[in-house]
């Protein structure tokens, strides 16, 4: 129970940590870091922020002002957090992308380990993450990834745009990841402006201490199903009074002692990898071969694809702008139709792939793209019904070769099978 917790501190704690997996350090100094150090041993992760390092334009007045006291706490478990929770999108991804790459050959010149991007929980959207991808390849064996994890109730634990959500992250898979923020967070508060809800803990929440730790309980064990995620920094502890409501002092002594040792494992690099189906966890809308009777007007003996639309209980918006990932490599062909709409058409050795219905492609026709890359953007481009974003879908399709165009499906079969 408890194996892969640990704590968030802001400034200092004075209580015992025990063999914590994993503890983040706000503004502290490198006396304060060797003591919890040797608290918790040479085996756990410490992950290292200061406050003032929030300006992602330019990262090397912040790395010039901590550079010292960062080598004083040098260690092979050691990272450091650069700007804490940024605001990227599509348009400014660009910015952020140049901002980390700067830090990270700072940090690394240095022989100094990196705590990569830092997101708020269900950041960055799919789109940002593509475009982040290819930075993942600067990632030293001592680096880590770093995400922020928040649920508002028991029930949200197993919502996974809040918690886990790596899953969802194709670029993720394998990589070392440290949640360096992780609790619940009461969202919906009448006594703050909309644009702080978000900021009052679970002590608002109405639930008790016991309550709150089933939910970690169950939290982690749901973190235990992902050996390449070395731990979570229960959020918070410290003499930050703007942080009250999320004080967790009582409920870590409970985790603490009820801790079951986990040994933390080496967890190698991993590059992005083949995929089997473009959008894993999708609810599938419409199967192969099914209604025959509409596309007998297309000379068709049924359905010659899968389509995969809206995730179960999820709203379409959040399904449209999904990223489309190319189960086998091959060359590209991009263009569209009133049919299929925006499409992407893979030509593999042994089969062609159909990807439609887009809103966007994200590879250039004739591009060669390898297994697992983003090669395009969920929409309802083309003929969908209903038409209009309620109509979001992808239709997934495979044509073996040699070609069987007379099989009543012009020449593709079920991709599933």
């Amino acid at each position: 129970m408890f194996e892969k917790i640990g704590l968030h501190i802001i400034n200092g704690h004075n209580r015992p940590l025990g063999c914590a997996p994993v503890v983040v350090l706000v503004n502290v100094d490198p006396a304060y870091y060797h003591q919890v150090r040797q608290e918790i041993g040479s085996a756990g992760f410490i992950a290292v922020r200061w406050t003032d390092w929030n300006d992602h334009v330019d990262p090397r007045l912040s790395f010039l002002a901590h550079v010292d006291a960062m080598r004083q706490m040098a260690h092979p478990r050691t990272v450091f957090i650069g700007y804490n929770e940024p605001v990227v999108r599509p348009e400014t991804v660009s910015n952020f992308y140049s901002y980390e790459e700067k830090r990270a050959q700072l940090l690394h010149d240095a022989g100094l380990n990196v705590a990569w991007f830092t997101p708020s929980v269900g950041e960055f959207n799919e789109t940002v993450w593509v475009h982040l991808a290819s930075l993942l390849k600067e990632l030293r064996p001592n680096d880590v990834v770093s995400l922020h994890e928040y649920w508002t109730d028991a029930a949200d634990v197993y919502n996974p745009w809040h918690h886990c959500r790596w899953q969802k992250i194709p670029c993720l898979k394998d990589l070392p990841i440290l949640v360096t923020e992780y609790g619940r967070d009461f969202i919906p508060d009448a006594n703050l402006p909309r644009y702080r809800w978000g900021a009052s803990g679970w002590k608002k929440g109405g639930v008790s201490r016991e309550a709150y730790l089933n939910e970690i309980a169950s939290a982690n064990d749901l973190l235990m199903g992902y050996p390449n995620v070395l731990g979570a920094a229960l959020f918070t502890v410290g003499n930050d009074k703007r942080w009250a409501d999320y004080d967790v002092a009582d409920v870590y002594e409970r985790v603490r002692d009820n801790r079951t040792a986990w040994p933390l494992p080496s967890v190698p690099l991993a590059p992005m990898v083949s995929v089997t189906v473009p959008l894993p966890g999708t609810r599938i809308s419409q199967r192969f071969g099914e209604n025959p009777t509409y596309y007998k007007q297309y000379g068709l003996a049924g359905h010659n694809g899968v389509d995969f639309a809206t995730p179960a209980g999820f709203p379409v918006r959040e399904f449209h702008n999904t990223v489309v990932m190319s189960v086998s490599g091959g060359k590209a062909i991009v263009t569209s139709s009133g049919g299929y709409g925006v499409y992407v058409y893979i030509q593999d050795t042994n089969c062609d792939w159909l990807y439609a219905h887009l809103s966007e492609a994200l590879v250039k026709n004739g591009e060669v793209v390898k297994p697992g890359q983003a090669i395009g953007i969920v929409g309802y481009s083309g003929n969908t019904i209903p038409a209009g974003i309620g109509g979001t879908h992808l239709h997934w399709g495979k044509r073996p070769k040699p070609y069987q165009m007379n099989n009543g499906y012009s020449g593709y079969v079920d991709p599933l099978k």
